[in-house]
């Protein structure tokens, strides 16, 4: 057996590093398109079988001839197509190789520069309005099609995320080309126009400094290793409920903390409550369950205005279904903007380790949370 494993390696060295790449390259691709054609619960919604298995095809012939950056974004263009947002494929070695060394946020009047590793935190609250001279919503728009998303917030979500860890997507797409450094213009925060040339780093661990936590954060971003939390806002009278996850936690279990909860708001006869699931991502819908059969059991919280759920586009999958139930089943009011995912959707997701060891993530089981609408995977919340 050794003998063979010898053989078998001396013959794939033999034929040079290009093809080992390669081979390692299409045994993921092939066990890929294995495991979502057979595990995921409705695979070709959007794209038929055989345009996808064509489309893996000349990707798989295109493998000798790209980078491996360029790999993952055609890999991930394909993805996007599909267009299942649980559906997902580790390609951080390939694209976190380069990062920027800023964090940014959306927010009704631009694109601002929210987290800055040293020395560019005098960017902290800069708007940001131009890379290279490429204004942000052409690569805002350009960056579309490698994110498989159905509502316009949860790509707005992702971008804010992954900005700083996508200037090899960007190359790639031939949106930006990566050089040593890129030059970043906007607006500071003290209203005067900067241009400055901010390096392209390897470095992936670094000290960010938060734009938000220098003005001093907001209710929402206290606790921040926390899941979940309440505060009661002693002036008006209202309790705070922020749900970051619905993860649970052995060390604050959910269930005790909604118990507080509640019993907070019969102690100190509180009749109103806000329920912040913003940035909310999902997690246990079982979770989203126990919240709702709560809400639903306290008389105080009942009646038009005693109940408010605060909502972005970062609100997504069990987070949506909360939402939605929230309104539904609990007679909250929904403030914000809509959310990233419809109350439809693909859920319960497995993974799945492919031959190099890369993960890839499949939804398994459709959920119809909005039985009127079965059919229906795409209206906003």
């Amino acid at each position: 057996m050794r003998a063979f494993a010898f053989f078998l390696t001396a013959a794939l060295l033999a034929q040079g590093p290009e093809d080992v790449r390669t081979r390692r390259w299409k045994a993921d691709l092939e066990a890929f398109a294995s495991h979502y054609a057979s595990d995921h619960p409705a695979p070709f919604r959007r794209l038929s079988q055989t345009e996808f298995r064509e489309r893996i095809g000349a990707l798989e012939q295109s493998l000798p001839a790209l980078k491996n950056h360029e790999i993952a974004a055609r890999w991930a263009a394909l993805i996007g197509v599909l267009g299942d947002e649980h559906t997902e494929v580790d390609f951080d070695a390939e694209f976190g190789a380069r990062r920027l060394p800023i964090e940014i946020g959306s927010y009704s009047d631009g694109i601002f520069v929210v987290g800055a590793a040293f020395p560019f935190q005098d960017l902290l609250g800069a708007r940001l309005e131009r890379v290279e001279g490429i204004p942000l919503a052409t690569i805002y728009t350009a960056l579309k099609p490698y994110v498989p998303f159905s509502q316009e917030g949860w790509y707005r979500h992702i971008f804010e995320e992954s900005f700083g860890r996508w200037p090899l997507l960007m190359d790639a797409t031939g949106v930006v080309k990566l050089k040593e450094s890129w030059i970043l213009e906007g607006t500071l925060a003290d209203g005067n126009p900067f241009s400055r040339p901010v390096p392209l780093r390897i470095d992936s661990k670094r000290v960010v400094w938060k734009w938000e936590a220098e003005a001093g954060a907001p209710l929402r971003n206290q606790h921040p290793d926390s899941s979940w939390f309440f505060h009661v806002l002693e002036r008006e009278q209202v309790l705070y409920f922020r749900v970051r996850s619905f993860e649970d936690s052995r060390r604050k279990p959910f269930r005790v903390m909604l118990t507080r909860a509640m019993k907070t708001v019969r102690d100190r006869d509180l009749s109103r409550m806000v329920v912040d699931l913003r940035g909310n991502t999902g997690g246990s819908e079982a979770l989203v369950n126990k919240l709702i059969d709560a809400l639903c059991k306290e008389p105080r919280l009942r009646g038009h205005g005693h109940l408010l759920a605060l909502i972005d586009g970062g609100v997504f999958s069990a987070a949506a279904v909360a939402a939605w139930r929230l309104r539904q089943d609990a007679g909250a009011i929904l403030v914000g903007e809509s959310c990233g995912a419809g109350p439809n959707h693909v859920g319960a997701v497995a993974d799945i380790q492919l031959p190099s060891g890369r993960i890839a993530s499949f939804g398994t089981e459709i959920h119809i949370i909005d039985a009127r609408n079965p059919d229906d995977f795409s209206s906003p919340i």
